[in-house]
C-alpha cells in the first residue's frame, strides 16, 4: 500500500537562495517525513540559506559540480534508504495547497501509474499548456491555445468547456497525461528507479525520457490539481531555452521511437 510508504520532498536548486527563504518554511509546514534540498553547485548563498533552517527533517546536500536538475533529482533519489513516495518540487515555486501529504497518500500509486503531475500556475488561472497533451502534437496544437486563452483571459463562464482534465474524484481512472511538469511531480521511488531515473544528460525537461518509458511500458501518467504551486519562472541560465528544448525533442525522438511518433502521437497510443 502506498499509504504506508513515507512521503518525502526533494528540491533541486541552482542559484535560488532568495526563493529558498520562502519555500523551505512552506515545506516544513507540510507533513513530509523528510525534505531534501539538493544544491547543484550554486554560486550564490543557497547552501548557507538552506542550512539556516536547523531541522531534523531537513537535509541539505551540496554538490561540487553543476550537472543539471535531473542529476540533482537523481542524487536525492539515491539518498533514500527505503521505498518512499517522492514529491519533486522546483526551488522557485510557492505551495498553494495545504495537506499535500494527505492528498499524495490518496493517490492510487499502487496501480499501473508512472508519475502524477500537480497543478503549475503562473497566474490565478493561467497554466502551462504542456499539461494538456503531448508537446508538439496536433492534439495539443488544436486544443491547448484555446484552453489557455480561456484561462488567461479569466472567462470563468467557459471554464467547464475546458476543465483541468481530472475525472471526478469518486472514480479511480484519471485522464492520461503524456508528461507533466517535473517542478511539481509525485512518483514512487521504486518506480522511478525502474524507469532509470531522470534523463540527466538532457538538461532541459529531463522528465521526457520518463514519458517515453511510460508510454512504451503502458504506464499511466496523470494530473492531480489538488497539488498546486505557483511558479516564479526564475531564469538562472542564459537565453535560448526554447531552442535547447527543441534540440532535446529531436534527440529524444530519435532515441525513443522515431520523430513521427513524437510529433504526431495521435498515430500511436499515448497515455
Amino acid at each position: 500500500m502506498t499509504s504506508l510508504l513515507p512521503v518525502v520532498a526533494i528540491v533541486p536548486n541552482y542559484n535560488m537562495g532568495h526563493s529558498l527563504k520562502d519555500l523551505i518554511p512552506q515545506l516544513l509546514e507540510q507533513d513530509y517525513e523528510h525534505v531534501y534540498i539538493v544544491d547543484d553547485a550554486s554560486t550564490d548563498d543557497s547552501v548557507a540559506v538552506a542550512s539556516l533552517f536547523g531541522c531534523k527533517r531537513l537535509t541539505v546536500v551540496a554538490l561540487e559540480i553543476n550537472r543539471g536538475a535531473g542529476s540533482a533529482r537523481n542524487t536525492g533519489l539515491g539518498m533514500l534508504k527505503r521505498a518512499s513516495i517522492i514529491h519533486f518540487l522546483d526551488a522557485d515555486v510557492s505551495i498553494l495547497t495545504k495537506n499535500n501529504v494527505k492528498t499524495i497518500r490518496a493517490l492510487p500509486l499502487d496501480d499501473n501509474v508512472g508519475f502524477v503531475g500537480g497543478r503549475i500556475a503562473y497566474k490565478r488561472h493561467y497554466e502551462l499548456p504542456w499539461n494538456y497533451g503531448p508537446r508538439g502534437s496536433l492534439f495539443t496544437a488544436l486544443s491547448s491555445p484555446l484552453y489557455n486563452m480561456v484561462r488567461f483571459l479569466n472567462f470563468s463562464v467557459l471554464f467547464r468547456m475546458f476543465p483541468e482534465r481530472p475525472i471526478p474524484r469518486a472514480t479511480l481512472r484519471r485522464p492520461g497525461m503524456y508528461w507533466v511538469g517535473e517542478g511539481n511531480m509525485v512518483i514512487r521511488s521504486d518506480r522511478l528507479q525502474e524507469m532509470g531515473g531522470f534523463g540527466a544528460k538532457y538538461r532541459e525537461h529531463d522528465i521526457r525520457p520518463l514519458a517515453f518509458y511510460a508510454r512504451a511500458h503502458s504506464l499511466t501518467n496523470w494530473y492531480e490539481p489538488g497539488l498546486a504551486v505557483t511558479h516564479k519562472n526564475i531564469n538562472v541560465r542564459p537565453g535560448g531555452r526554447l531552442f535547447r528544448i527543441l534540440i532535446v525533442d529531436i534527440l529524444l525522438s530519435r532515441t525513443y521511437g522515431g520523430i513521427l511518433g513524437w510529433f504526431l502521437p495521435m498515430f500511436t497510443r499515448w497515455k
